[in-house]
């Protein structure tokens, strides 16, 4: 058996969540495809994939290999790109992890060009706001927004967002508008779930800082929900500039508290190791740092 073959073939079936979306991908026939998966099955002695009419899944024993042979497998294919006669290009599929409504608002035009400069590598892209685990979702690199990223990963910054605290005009004109952070405590927020700090929020401004708890009857895990919402006029929102920009451009929301700084999220490209870095791995983080820095 060509063991680097089968493992590919297992990571196609394992990505695809089908045999026949795997076999297509790989120019073979589903029997076939299911004969490599049985024959390698076997010199495991484990069974890797739970199989039933309606659903494919991995076992434990299929997920810790799929994690192993994706580092394999990369490694594999830097290998085999650095060693290759004039063969600069990556190849393989690279697997991202980014923020939902980062992405929509910033990231369509970077993969595009980067998909131009690179085609032998196919993209695998999940867009998600939860902190997917990179290794054990053997992800090759993610994007974070984040005050902080998470000590246990390799983190390269590759931008700033500052947090913008902006309402409804019909809003404001009910409500009244902050003059100062301490007036943002009598107010109804639309609040992020994932904020790191929770409900609580920094302002300063001349040297001056103020910490400010906001409170609210709505939570969600995703900015343009809020968004909307505020725009409704159903609350004020602290977010990102890139959620709320364009509704600040079109009138729809307006700042609070201009003359005050929020704080501000750095936009990181985070990994799991600098030991081995796969070339793929390596030139996407560079095209996002020459694209977004």
């Amino acid at each position: 058996m060509d063991m680097f073959r089968a493992m590919a073939l297992f990571r196609a079936v394992a990505e695809a969540g089908s045999f026949v979306s795997a076999a297509e991908r790989e120019g073979l026939s589903s029997p076939a495809l299911s004969r490599q998966i049985a024959g390698l099955e076997d010199r495991l002695g484990a069974r890797l994939f739970n199989r039933t009419t309606r659903r494919l899944s991995l076992t434990e024993a299929g997920q810790r290999f799929l994690a192993r042979t994706e580092s394999i497998l990369s490694e594999l294919d830097e290998a085999e790109s650095e060693a290759g006669e004039g063969r600069l290009s990556p190849r393989g599929i690279l697997k991202i992890s980014a923020p939902i409504t980062y992405s929509l608002a910033r990231l369509g035009p970077v993969l595009a060009s980067f998909r131009a400069a690179y085609p032998d590598l196919d993209l695998s892209i999940d867009l998600s706001d939860r902190a997917v685990d990179l290794v054990h979702e053997a992800v090759d690199v993610a994007l974070r927004v984040s005050a902080t990223p998470a000590p246990n990963l390799i983190a390269r910054k590759l931008a700033d967002e500052k947090l913008i605290a902006c309402a409804a005009p019909a809003y404001l004109a009910r409500h009244g508008t902050p003059e100062c952070p301490e007036d943002l405590q009598t107010h109804e927020f639309l609040l992020y779930s994932y904020l790191a700090a929770g409900r609580d929020y920094r302002f300063s401004k001349d040297g001056a800082e103020r910490v400010v708890r906001l409170s609210g009857h709505v939570e969600a895990t995703n900015g343009d929900i809020l968004r909307d919402m505020a725009i409704a006029g159903h609350g004020m929102v602290i977010q990102p500039g890139f959620v709320v920009e364009r509704a600040l451009e079109a009138g729809q929301l307006v700042r609070v508290l201009p003359d005050w700084q929020s704080e501000s999220f750095g936009v990181y490209a985070v990994y799991s190791s600098r030991r081995h870095l796969p070339l793929k791995t390596r030139v996407f983080i560079d095209h996002l740092v020459g694209s977004l820095g």
